[in-house]
């Protein structure tokens, strides 16, 4: 059985909002998300951001079949317009903001943008006209009468003195003035030069105005022509970090006031400079709550565990239209039970007693604490859980991967296996959990055919699949450049440089039992690498830490605590947790913690 091509290539912006829901696993971002409320999703790439919003629109939740479709299409009492921001319109913009004098360029992208919004808000209204009865109250009555009144309201407040009283006339007459608008922008930036006051005239008959002025009115009569008065719209606008910096400030203003009948849910990378701004302070954002902030990562690496296995579950389901229990695919992660006792447990004796024996710097630590290993019911247990359980997954991965590291040569890396740490590797992020099915899919088709028992995955294979997911990672992030070319800084680098520090520390001479595995930004730090850290934050290459919940829109780099991604850890051999914090600027100054390992082909000669 071939693997479906959503395996190949898995990128929710080129997808139908039928595709999507086919596919779409709901998790408790989704649950916050869909309540009548302004919203701010915030997450790297690939962390589902378009998904989410996509499935707010009639089409998609129409489309759902899953067995809590039924439950969110009653629960979600708005209509939404998915409003994209793609990367070439982006550009488009940027061309005519940067060859416009003064205000002109931002009426004239004003305008663009309106007109993107008014050929969403039309699918919406015409989704709803082709949805039968079990979508409900978003179900409309086909009405010519109710259409030709709304159509006659739209051509008169937008001066489109051309179209008829259907909703595909006033779509037509719309993208017509756009492409005149269009081809008489790029004649004026690629034949005279530029925009001027001059020039500014020629554009009166194509502009419209910002689309609040206008959308507020339509809603209104939209809502009255067919008996719905009270029913509220939801602007969702994708990728707001790639949208103009006035459009980005004008929609994270929207979503601090009211208003009757709108409802704004935007999405963004982890880091924004706009979105930095939006409030004085932390604490005067978790005071006014104007809106909900919804995280799409996982700065604990057992809380993506429930999405990852409803996820997982689903794919395996559907591909092989069997049940599939991932524990038993994926086998349990060593030492993935923090609360064992260890007085029974053999497996954790064994690795203390070994790494006694064979770790100088553990033995001396055991020693100076005055811990007898092959006795550790002398210890109170709060000595046992100062001493021993915290630096344990240290004591683990030395004695694992050895001091030397010769052990980094392993070919079944046993300590990123199992299910426990696929979760945490993969951080919840539905397109690095998806672009490894196929080897996933490939290994359990090869295991089970046959047979109806879930087979256990071995852990080379395993092993395979996390290294090639890690390594198409890092070839992506070596693609991230900041700077002039002749002093351009890759973010790669950075994660290399950083990275092999933390490696230095788990396996230096002395034992610590809780090494710095993450990160603060001191000022100086933040400023000479701000646009790293903050594309590293864009690509999930960086995770944050808040140190609290509802603490987690970020309002400047400086200060904040940041770990590197847990399948990027992996390349360091190194635990996957937070460990203790050190600054920035400090850990990259320490050079007595650079890199050990001769002939390492990820070793870096990066300055800071």
């Amino acid at each position: 059985m071939n693997a479906p091509s959503i395996y190949e290539a898995f990128n929710a912006r080129s997808w139908t909002e039928v595709e999507v829901a086919e596919r779409f696993v709901p998790s408790e971002q989704y649950n916050s998300l869909v309540s009548r409320n302004h919203a701010l999703v915030i997450g790297p790439r690939g962390s589902g951001k378009t998904s989410l919003l996509k499935m707010l629109q009639v089409k998609a939740l129409s489309a759902w079949r899953s067995e809590h479709a039924d439950g969110y299409r009653a629960h979600v009492d708005f209509v939404g317009i998915f409003i994209p921001t793609d990367i070439q319109w982006f550009k488009f913009l940027q061309e005519v903001e940067s060859s416009a004098d003064g205000e002109i360029g931002e009426y004239i992208i004003q305008s663009l943008i309106t007109e993107k919004v008014l050929l969403a808000f039309l699918d919406s209204w015409e989704s709803r006209l082709n949805e039968d009865d079990e979508l409900g109250f978003l179900a409309l009555e086909d009405s010519h009468e109710k259409e030709q009144k709304v159509c006659a309201f739209l051509s008169d407040i937008l001066g489109l003195v051309e179209a008829d009283s259907y909703i595909d006339s006033i779509r037509a007459a719309i993208v017509l003035r756009s492409v005149h608008c269009r081809k008489l922008i790029k004649s004026t930036l690629y034949l005279d030069g530029g925009f001027n006051q001059d020039r500014l005239s020629e554009f009166r008959d194509f502009f419209f105005l910002d689309f609040m002025s206008y959308l507020p009115a339509i809603l209104e009569t939209f809502n009255r022509s067919y008996e719905d008065t009270d029913r509220m719209w939801a602007l969702c606008f994708d990728e707001l970090e790639l949208a103009p910096q006035f459009l980005q400030e004008d929609l994270l203003e929207y979503i601090r006031s009211t208003s009757k009948l709108i409802i704004f849910k935007l999405s963004m990378s982890p880091f924004c400079a706009t979105a930095s701004r939006l409030r004085g302070s932390e604490r005067d954002a978790s005071e006014k709550e104007d809106f909900e902030v919804i995280p799409l990562w996982y700065h604990e690496k057992r809380a993506s565990e429930k999405f990852t296995k409803e996820l997982v579950s689903d794919l395996l389901n559907r591909h092989f239209k069997k049940s599939f229990s991932v524990e038993e695919v994926f086998g349990l992660t060593p030492f993935s039970d923090d609360q064992v006792d260890y007085l029974k447990d053999p497996a954790r004796l064994g690795v203390l007693s070994h790494a006694y024996k064979n770790d100088p710097g553990f033995q001396e630590y055991c020693d100076n604490k005055g811990i007898r290993v092959d006795s550790l019911e002398d210890l109170s247990p709060t000595q046992r859980a100062s001493y021993i359980r915290k630096g344990f997954p240290t004591v683990a991965f030395r004695d694992y991967y050895g001091l030397d590291q010769k052990g980094r040569s392993r070919k079944k890396h046993e300590l990123y296996t199992g299910w426990g740490a696929f979760c945490a590797i993969f951080e919840g992020n539905p397109r690095w959990i998806i672009g490894c099915m196929s080897e996933l899919v490939k290994a359990i088709g090869s295991n089970s055919e046959g047979s109806e028992d879930a087979v256990l995955i071995d852990t080379s294979v395993q092993s395979k699949i996390i290294e090639a997911a890690r390594h198409r990672f890092r070839a992506k992030l070596k693609t991230v450049m900041v700077g002039a070319s002749y002093n351009e800084k890759n973010l790669m680098d950075l994660v290399d440089t950083i990275g092999g520090k933390i490696e230095s520390y788990v396996y230096e001479r002395t034992f610590i039992p809780e090494p710095v595995q993450s990160f603060t930004l001191d000022e100086k730090t933040a400023e000479t690498h701000f646009d790293l850290i903050a594309d590293g934050l864009s690509s999930g290459a960086f995770v944050f830490c808040p140190d609290s919940a509802g603490k987690e829109l970020i309002t400047g780099l400086a200060g904040k605590r940041f770990r590197i991604s847990y399948l990027l850890a992996t390349e360091y051999k190194i635990p996957l947790r937070k460990g203790s914090n050190q600054a920035l600027g400090l850990l990259l100054s320490d050079r007595t913690k650079d890199r050990r390992l001769v002939g390492d082909s990820t070793q870096t000669s990066f300055e800071f």
